[in-house]
């Protein structure tokens, strides 16, 4: 069994676990969304179940793999359970519970990655000590979960395809991953440079009156600009124009001059979904050189 007793030995698993999640991808899935169930099978899960739980979802070790459980309303779970094994897609689970549904059960599934699955009952390739050593299996669950739901092959061959530096090659992204805004775009911050968009982008969420940033990802070239706006920031550090439909405004598209340390200010193109006019919704925007 492998210690983890340094904080420096937590890339290696990071490292291992996202080669593993993501040849394991390739192997199941010709694009999206990615088969889930289909993973699950091959990392020894028996069986995904959808029950009343007091958390998001939980993975329980067997003699011979691995159960994964998923929260859900009461009274929902047989049904649910039999929707996504057959179509372990989840693309016919109720839309508003498909992408958060789809997450948990990709974070269960990472799990595993870090299980020696030769052996029967799996074996921890890890020990965990104290509450510091869970959390960084909880991040790098996370960050594996995002590879399984939108491997970074899939996002090279739609960069090289489409290209997806506007909000509605992103929107269709991850509607066809069947991933929320927000996922889409922490998963963007963790790809190789080169794979990244040449814009920055965000997901922006309505909470009450307010617009709060979820998450915020920047190119490589862009990455001294906004330096104010982060996941839990208000719109406003991001970006602020009247006119854009996100401050009630009409237009879904803006430029703005925006200033480098150096003192030059460049006009940038901010681009906004349209379903930002809605109530209550999470919605994603741009912002990329306006000559690019």
């Amino acid at each position: 069994m492998t210690r983890l007793k340094r904080r420096s030995d937590w890339p290696k698993a990071r490292k291992a676990a996202l080669a593993d999640a993501e040849a394991l991808t390739r192997e199941v899935s010709a694009g999206l969304p990615v088969d889930l169930f289909a993973i699950a099978k091959r990392r020894l899960v028996k069986r995904v179940e959808f029950r009343q739980l007091l958390v998001e979802g939980a993975l329980s070790v067997m003699p011979n793999g691995f159960n994964v459980y998923i929260n859900c309303d009461p009274g929902e779970g047989e049904q649910l359970t039999e929707e996504f094994a057959a179509n372990g897609t989840g693309v016919t689970l109720p839309h508003r519970i498909r992408a958060r549904a789809r997450f948990t059960i990709a974070h269960e599934l990472a799990h595993t990655f870090l299980y020696d699955v030769r052996t029967l009952p799996p074996k921890p390739r890890i020990t965990l000590k104290g509450p510091t050593s869970l959390r960084s299996l909880e991040r790098l669950c996370s960050v594996v979960a995002g590879a399984l739901v939108l491997p970074e092959w899939i996002i090279r061959a739609e960069a090289e395809r489409e290209g997806l530096a506007d909000s509605r090659k992103l929107r269709t992204l991850a509607d066809r991953a069947l991933i929320s805004s927000e996922t889409l775009v922490r998963r963007l911050t963790k790809v190789a440079p080169e794979q990244h968009p040449p814009c920055v982008v965000a997901a922006v969420e309505k909470q009450s009156s307010d617009l709060i940033i979820r998450a915020i990802s920047r190119h490589y070239r862009f990455a001294e600009l906004f330096g104010g706006a982060g996941a839990g920031t208000p719109f406003s550090s991001f970006i602020y124009h009247p006119d854009l439909v996100a401050f009630g405004g009409e237009l879904t598209s803006v430029a703005l001059p925006v200033r480098y340390s150096t003192g030059t200010a460049m006009p940038y193109l901010i681009e906004c979904e349209s379903r930002a006019k809605r109530a209550a919704t999470t919605f994603l925007v741009t912002a990329r050189p306006a000559n690019d």
